[in-house]
Parts: structure tokens; C-alpha cells; sequence
């Protein structure tokens, strides 16, 4: 996913990207975690995609956290 700078959050109407089942697990695990997890508590390639698409960013050297796009997937995994 290319970086808009109009849209930094990634708040806009694109689709919401398609995620596998490992990289969903990952998100709902770092939602219950509060947002924030050290890295090596996920799936380290879950963690590459999540990344790609915008759905975590890195807090820090070895750790990431829920970004805005990763609280839309995760709304839409629970609507549908």
C-alpha cells in the first residue's frame, strides 16, 4: 500500500485489504492486548503484511501497535 499523505491514517474509502486468518488472529490478539504487543508476540510474517497494509505500525525498535486502518478491519471482522 502506498502512503497517501492527504491520508497518513488511511482513514479513506479504499477497500479494506484481505487478510488471512493468521494475520486476523494477530489483530484481535493485539486488541486485546490493549493496542500494543513487542513484536515477538505475533507472527513475525503476519506482523510484514499487517505492516504493508497499515494495520499496525511500529512503537519503538521491537514492538508494534493497532493503527487506525487495523481498527477498521478489525470492526469489519465483527460486523461481518
Amino acid at each position: 500500500m502506498e502512503m497517501n499523505p492527504a491520508d497518513p491514517l488511511h482513514v479513506g474509502g479504499d477497500h479494506l485489504p484481505a487478510l488471512s486468518d493468521t494475520e486476523r488472529a494477530a489483530l484481535v490478539k493485539l486488541a486485546r492486548a490493549g493496542g500494543n504487543l513487542p513484536a515477538a508476540d505475533l507472527d513475525r510474517q503476519a506482523v510484514r503484511r499487517l505492516r504493508e497494509v497499515g494495520a499496525v505500525s511500529l512503537l519503538g525498535p521491537v514492538a508494534v501497535r493497532l493503527s487506525v486502518r487495523g481498527l477498521q478491519v478489525l470492526a469489519d471482522m465483527a460486523g461481518g
